[in-house]
Formats: C-alpha cells, structure tokens, sequence
C-alpha cells in the first residue's frame, strides 16, 4: 500500500487509512482490508512534486522529490521485507499504474454516462 501511495503521490496516506480484518472466528488470520480513501496530487499539475509532501516517511523522508530507492527500501526493511522484492514490486506497480489509472476513468465515466442517458 505504502508503494501504491507513493507511485500515485498519495499524499493524504495516513495510518487512519490502513485496517485490518478478521475472519469471522478469532482464530482466523488478520489481513489488511481493501484499500480505501485513496486519492492523488497526479490529477492536479498545480501540485508540483517539489512542493508535495507525504502524510507518512520514506525511510525518514516527507518531501517527495527527496525520497529516493534507498529510502523506500528502508522503509520496507524496517517492515521485515527483502530489497530486490519491494524494488521488484515498486516497478510493477509503477508500470501498471497509467493503465490502472486510465481504466478506472474510462469505467466510471462509462458508468455516469448510462445514469445521465437514464435521465432525472
């Protein structure tokens, strides 16, 4: 989540925005819930990404045009992750996220069209 935030400049991402659930017996496994109140400075190009800052540190960092690599692979080791996976995983994420970007638009515009076809 954390590399979801900071691929997408989700500056708002505070630990408010993170949960857990259970299983419906207490034996079961805790898992992070979906991923909720997600939003993105992407959209607002009067957001520059000198003047944006996280909610959360990157390996200390808030700025976002000072965190680098290094940072996020301390901030992943302090988590109990490995550096070639969470670097791994940092550019799949960076790689799909214009598509991911662009398919959620073209599917909620798709949806808004048809309740504005539909009429009051």
């Amino acid at each position: 989540m954390t590399l979801f935030n900071w691929a997408s400049l989700g500056t708002d991402a505070h630990a408010k925005n993170y949960a857990i659930n259970y299983g419906l017996h207490r034996t079961s496994r805790a898992e992070l819930a979906p991923l909720y109140d997600l939003g993105s400075a992407l959209p607002f190009p009067e957001i520059s990404e000198r003047d944006a800052k996280f909610a959360m540190s990157y390996g200390g960092h808030y700025r976002v045009f000072e965190i680098e690599p290094r940072h996020i692979v301390r901030t992943a080791a302090g988590l109990g992750l490995d550096a070639d996976w969470t670097m791994t995983r940092a550019r799949e994420i960076v790689a799909g996220l214009s598509d991911a970007f662009s398919t959620a638009a073209t599917s909620r515009s798709a949806g808004l069209l048809k309740q504005l076809d539909r009429g009051v």
